[in-house]
């Protein structure tokens, strides 16, 4: 596997995790009293959408014109991997 090819799986795996993460906390905001605070959930899921964003148009850029950057798309991968353990462990804690 070449470095091209494993930084588009780095990229797309970046998008996913931050992906699952901003699902599971939108999950979590429609899932919270009316009254307890919910719109941290929510300011959490749009600070976990803009990476995943960013993550999108790297992996979409890396397509179109070949040009990737290996270590950029393994810190991704590692941040948005860690991002959505920390957004699952969170959303684990009874509020």
């Amino acid at each position: 596997m070449n470095p091209y090819y494993f930084s588009l799986t780095a990229l797309l795996v970046a998008f996913i995790a931050q992906l699952a993460a901003t699902r599971l906390l939108v999950e979590r905001y429609f899932r919270q009293p009316q009254a307890s605070g919910r719109g941290k959930w929510l300011l959490l899921a749009g600070g976990m959408l803009l990476p995943a964003i960013a993550h999108f148009f790297s992996l979409h850029l890396a397509l179109v014109t070949g040009m990737y950057d290996f270590r950029q798309a393994l810190l991704a991968a590692l941040s948005g991997l860690l991002c959505a353990y920390g957004c699952f462990s969170l959303c684990r804690e009874p509020s």
